[in-house]
């Protein structure tokens, strides 16, 4: 796509967005892909944000990226409390994705 020169960062916060990663349709010079979960749990109508990393089509998007060897986070806006939990369902998401 660049010809190696330059680092392709994406940034993933739409259902269409989802979809496109777990597609597969992705040029190969992809760098890293951020996850923002805050548009995506307004999108799906999810009650808190963190429940976007329980679902389906996040974990199987996940699961391309990985695939792929793509690094990849996710984030959102959260208070303090949230984080613990936060990096709980990471954990989850991560053996899920490799096993």
């Amino acid at each position: 796509l660049n010809n190696g020169r330059l680092k392709l960062l994406l940034l993933a916060e739409t259902p269409g967005a989802i979809d496109w990663i777990t597609n597969g349709s992705f040029p190969n010079s992809i760098e890293s892909v951020h996850i923002g979960l805050n548009d995506l749990g307004i999108a799906w109508n999810k009650k808190h944000m963190f429940e976007c990393i329980l679902d389906k089509r996040f974990r199987n998007a996940c699961k391309v990226l990985a695939g792929n060897n793509i690094k990849f986070v996710f984030e959102g806006n959260l208070q303090i409390h949230s984080i613990y939990y936060a990096f709980v369902f990471y954990q989850c998401i991560c053996s899920r994705c490799r096993g």
